[in-house]
C-alpha cells in the first residue's frame, strides 16, 4: 500500500469519530442530551419564559419546585401565591361576612370601647395593632349588642399575618369572661361564644411579636 493510500485510509477512519461528537453545544438549543430546548431563551428550561421548565411538575407551573400546578414560584408555599418568598397572603373577611367593621381609635380601654352597635350576624372586624414585649401596648376594645336570643354556640376566629401572640377575650355585659385567650405564638386563635340577647365586650391585643394586621369574625 502506498503512503497516499494509507493516509486516505486513516482520514476515512478519523472523520466519522470527529463529526459524531458535535451537536451538544451548538446554537440549536439542545444541551448534552437528545431533547430540545435546554438552557436557552425559549420554553422548556429554567428561565423566566412561559410553560415547561426542567422539573417534574405538570405543565404550566413555570418553576423549579414540586408544588402543585400553577403556583408559578420557587418555594413551597401554597398554590397561586406567585412569588419566591414567604410573604403572607393578605387577610380578608370570609364570604359569609355581611357586617364588616374597621377598627378605629381611640378604643384602648373597656371604658371607651369602639361601639359597633347592633350585631345582626356575619360580623367581621378588621384592624392593625402594635405588639408589646410582654404587655398589650395597643389594646382594642369593642362593644356590641345582640338584640335577640339565638342560643347558638359558634366560633369566633382571630387571624393575623405575622407570627405573634395575639389574644382575644369576649365578656358579657356583667364583665364575665365568656371566651378566653390562648397563650403562645401563632397566626390564629379561635374562641367559642353562645349568642344570646345582651351587651358584649370584645378585647383584642398583642402580647408579643411585631406589628400586624388582624381580622376577627364570627363563623356562620
Amino acid at each position: 500500500m502506498t503512503r497516499l493510500a494509507l493516509l486516505m485510509l486513516l482520514l476515512s477512519l478519523l472523520l466519522p469519530a470527529c463529526t459524531g461528537r458535535r451537536g451538544g453545544g451548538g446554537g440549536g438549543g439542545d444541551d448534552d442530551d437528545s431533547a430540545a430546548d435546554d438552557d436557552d431563551a425559549v420554553d422548556d428550561d429554567d428561565d423566566s419564559t412561559p410553560i415547561d421548565d426542567d422539573d417534574s411538575t405538570p405543565i404550566d407551573d413555570d418553576d423549579d419546585d414540586s408544588t402543585p400546578i400553577d403556583d408559578d414560584d420557587d418555594d413551597s408555599t401554597p398554590i397561586d401565591d406567585d412569588d419566591d418568598d414567604s410573604t403572607p397572603t393578605p387577610l380578608s373577611c370570609p364570604p359569609s361576612a355581611t357586617q364588616i367593621i374597621s377598627e378605629a381609635e381611640p378604643n384602648d380601654s373597656d371604658s371607651s370601647p369602639q361601639n359597633i352597635g347592633l350585631a345582626l350576624g356575619g360580623l367581621c372586624i378588621t384592624g392593625t395593632t402594635v405588639c408589646g414585649n410582654g404587655a398589650y401596648d395597643d389594646p382594642d376594645w369593642f362593644s356590641l349588642n345582640i338584640p335577640f336570643d339565638l342560643g347558638v354556640t359558634t366560633d369566633v376566629v382571630l387571624e393575623w399575618d405575622v407570627t405573634a401572640d395575639m389574644d382575644m377575650v369576649i365578656y358579657d355585659g356583667d364583665g364575665t369572661v365568656l371566651s378566653n385567650y390562648t397563650e403562645g405564638l401563632s397566626t390564629t386563635e379561635t374562641g367559642s361564644w353562645t349568642i344570646n340577647m345582651g351587651d358584649y365586650l370584645f378585647f383584642i391585643g398583642c402580647w408579643e411579636g411585631g406589628a400586624t394586621n388582624w381580622i376577627a369574625y364570627v363563623e356562620p
